[in-house]
């Protein structure tokens, strides 16, 4: 877990981590806060709820901004999922079609 300072362009520190478990977050969070000496204005993260839930109790007062990063990962991937949905149901004759002739000509 990284925390960036987008107005310094600089990463200002952070831990190696298992994974994203509330208590991994709370910990780096106790430590961001300690580090910082102050609370962020604003805090961006992926879609976790364990990210907002623990980023609400660190920093009541803070500003979350959507990862537009995620956002459009979030985005392309289920745009993605309908396009391949809609792509097998209107080759789904097609495909029987090409099956059937693969059996007549073997």
């Amino acid at each position: 877990m990284v925390a960036f300072d987008p107005l310094e362009g600089r990463a200002v520190g952070g831990i190696l981590a298992a994974g994203e478990s509330e208590r991994e977050i709370e910990i780096f969070l106790e430590w961001l806060k300690s580090s910082l000496g102050q609370d962020p204005e604003y805090v961006t993260f992926d879609f976790k709820d364990a990210w907002e839930a623990s980023v609400k109790a660190a920093f009541p007062a803070v500003t979350i901004l959507i990862c537009t990063f995620h956002a459009v990962q979030l985005l392309t991937r289920g745009l993605l999922k309908e396009f391949n949905r809609l792509q097998r149901q209107e080759n789904t004759s097609f495909i029987k079609e090409c099956g059937a002739a693969r059996k007549w000509s073997t």
